[in-house]
């Protein structure tokens, strides 16, 4: 076998494992972007789920002041339950996709027009 003959095979052969080098590159690009993939939706069901927490917690407190009298507590809170919901409406869509979140705020958003007329704007329906 000639010198010639052997480049050819070396050359023939450093081609073929330069593409199965270029073919497991790409898989290990596509496995990483996955995983990165998989990863974000994880950290947005987390940030969903803390923020359904703070949602709830609110509305808890605002069920206990309605029991009460002070209106500017009721009016404090229904305002930042509404606000809560407002900022994180699409994570709440997701992880609580039966309830209907705008209704629910157009609800807490009335609370305080009703018992503290005068107090806070009425300009905050807006969505």
């Amino acid at each position: 076998m000639g010198a010639k003959t052997r480049l050819k095979i070396v050359r023939r052969s450093l081609k073929y494992n330069f593409r199965i080098l270029l073919n497991i590159l790409a898989l290990i690009i596509f496995l990483l972007t996955l995983l990165e993939t998989i990863e974000a939706g994880s950290l947005r069901r987390k940030n969903a789920e803390k923020e359904l927490e703070l949602v709830n917690k609110s509305l808890e407190d605002l069920e206990l002041y309605l029991r009460g009298e002070d209106k500017n507590k009721i009016c404090l809170e229904a305002k930042k339950a509404s606000k809560l919901i407002k900022e994180s409406i699409h994570g709440l869509k997701k992880i609580e996709p039966n309830y209907n979140w705008i209704e629910i705020r157009e609800v807490l958003i009335r609370i305080p027009i009703k018992n503290c007329p005068g107090k806070f704007k009425s300009n905050t329906t807006q969505f």
